[in-house]
């Protein structure tokens, strides 16, 4: 019943997942309590389609999830030198998709809070402590651990008007104060307002509103259904995501910062026009299902959110994306 759930879910508008999710957290108290539990192995990416994740071991350190109290989560952290602790986490918590170590004495933990967002969570297992948490759509770790790729929180369930998609970066060697450029100390604004913007962004800007947005000007992911919203160079060097506005879709590619720039470069191929696979409204039509790096060029797969079915395959030359206008 839960898969059923999620896939549901996954077909489903953003703004509609926070009842759907109230559905799946019950679904999982009610029959997934005698699950084995699943372990997640070293360097391992996030898949949001696989089963929770309750275990993450390693040549350094062992990540148990333990419910308590009720319903509320705690991490029992073993590591190679000290004794076993306890790390409570956040009691919105109510369902736990994924657990890694990360970047130096780092490890995060993905999962979903009853309103209907995915939350991040960052902690210390060497100090046993929560470093940071902060509430998104779509969460993806890059290959080595450093980034997670995430669409900005809004509230969907009490959001009348259109919402704007909004994709930021989160860099994990960063402290916390590092990835909050545009909130301020609240912790309501600490938990929406993580990551630095890579699109849609205008020059100057530091953030824009994301709900209150006009149908013509509002930007959303083209992930298909559950597959994934961002798709990684296996370097983690670059990131591409598909995205739709005014019924025009667009592919947006990431160059993330590194010795020669430090913020993240983006620009923008716009899939409009004779030979290309979509023009004007058609786009509307299409989901991003799968996107692979191949040296110079990527290879990007669409399907038809019509019939599930009309396979589209499209390469673009990495030099035909120009920089994002938004």
């Amino acid at each position: 019943m839960l898969k059923w759930i999620v896939a549901f879910a996954a077909a489903r508008p953003l703004r509609s997942v926070a009842l759907i999710w109230i559905f799946a957290c019950a679904a999982v108290r009610a029959g997934d309590d005698d699950a084995t539990p699943i372990r997640i192995e070293p360097n391992a990416p996030y898949d949001p389609q696989a089963p929770a994740a309750m275990t993450y071991g390693d040549a350094n350190v062992d990540l148990k999830l333990t419910p308590w109290n009720g319903h509320r989560y705690r991490l029992l952290v073993k590591d190679r030198i000290s004794a076993a602790e306890l790390i409570d986490l956040p009691e919105e918590l109510e369902r736990i998709d994924f657990i890694r170590r990360v970047v130096g004495s780092k490890a995060v933990v993905f999962g979903a809070t009853i309103g209907g967002a995915q939350e991040v969570v960052v902690l210390d297992w060497i100090q046993h402590k929560l470093l940071d948490k902060f509430w998104c759509y779509a969460p993806t770790l890059s290959p080595d651990g450093r980034y997670v790729a995430f669409i900005k929180f809004y509230p969907a369930h009490i959001v009348e008007s259109t919402s704007d998609s909004q994709y930021r970066i989160y860099d994990l060697r960063q402290n916390t104060a590092d990835n909050r450029l545009d909130a301020d100390r609240s912790d309501f604004d600490l938990a929406m307002k993580a990551g630095t913007v890579m699109y849609p962004l205008k020059a100057g800007e530091v953030d824009r509103p994301e709900t209150q947005v006009t149908d013509a000007n509002a930007h959303h992911s083209a992930a298909f259904g559950a597959d994934p919203a961002f798709f990684w160079a296996p370097d983690a060097s670059m990131l591409a995501f598909g995205d739709t506005q005014g019924g025009a879709m667009s592919l947006v590619l990431v160059t993330l910062p590194g010795k020669t720039q430090a913020t993240p470069n983006t620009r923008v191929f716009k899939l409009a026009g004779s030979d290309n696979i979509a023009a004007g409204s058609a786009a509307e039509d299409l989901g991003l299902t799968a996107l692979a790096f191949d040296g110079a060029q990527i290879h990007a797969t669409f399907v038809s959110q019509r019939d599930n079915r009309g396979t589209t395959r499209l390469t673009v030359r990495l030099d035909q994306f120009k920089a994002a206008a938004h």
